[in-house]
């Protein structure tokens, strides 16, 4: 089992330099990259110690791949997010008039200018669950 994990999951890529990304994407790209990276974050939780860590990135500001993840995450997966001390803004807590659990605001956005879109996050395993049943239901 591992200390820690680094998940730079696919993602849709928005808000990189790309002039054309948003004729190259749809909302059925967005969701199929949401279902992935459940499922990646699932299967590295099962090879987590107690008490390791996963730093979640994506280089989008999709909330479907980014907030909404996370709190799926730390309902679903026995994760809980932790402070960072890291550049950006807060992470959303209420997306798409759904109220999420208060400590996805640790993540991290960092909006384009020097560099494309991102987003961070440092989760801890708060116990041993494994969420594969759940997992299949859902991807």
């Amino acid at each position: 089992r591992f200390d820690r994990i680094l998940l730079d999951v696919p993602c849709s890529g928005n808000f990189v330099t790309d002039e054309e990304w948003f004729s190259k994407r749809t909302m059925n790209d967005v969701e199929r990259n949401a279902r992935l990276q459940r499922a990646i974050l699932a299967e590295a939780v099962k090879t987590l110690k107690e008490d390791g860590e996963i730093v979640y990135a994506t280089c989008s500001l999709e909330p479907e791949e980014d907030e909404l993840n996370i709190d799926w995450a730390v309902k679903n997966l026995g994760l809980r997010v932790e402070r960072i001390n890291c550049y950006g803004e807060k992470a959303l807590t209420e997306v798409f008039g759904r109220r999420l659990d208060d400590s996805v605001e640790n993540c991290r956005r960092i909006w384009p200018g020097r560099t494309q879109g991102f987003f961070v996050c440092k989760l801890k395993k708060r116990g041993v669950q494994d969420a594969s049943d759940k997992i299949r239901k859902q991807v």
